[in-house]
């Protein structure tokens, strides 16, 4: 069974598959989704922690009630000394 479909860009292009469909006729670009999901939610997970942290240390940066009220002590705690 061969059910190749080219990319839209090249000759015999459909527009239903835009990077084409591979020997079996799967569509290529579902397939990559598909295959990149996992990387997209650690991806998307370690920006929303980021954005958490930098929001939590940016309103306790100028606490002075805080034990993380000085520069010096949110770059020791962020690099782990």
């Amino acid at each position: 069974m061969d059910a190749f479909t080219p990319p839209i860009w090249s000759d015999g292009g459909n527009a239903s598959f835009f990077l084409g469909t591979d020997q079996q006729g799967r569509d290529m670009f579902s397939t990559m989704i598909y295959g990149s999901r996992i990387s997209l939610i650690v991806g998307f997970a370690s920006i929303i922690f980021a954005m958490i942290l930098g929001v939590f240390l940016g309103l306790h940066h100028d606490s002075h009630l805080s034990f993380l009220c000085s520069s010096h002590t949110i770059i020791q705690v962020t690099l782990g000394r």
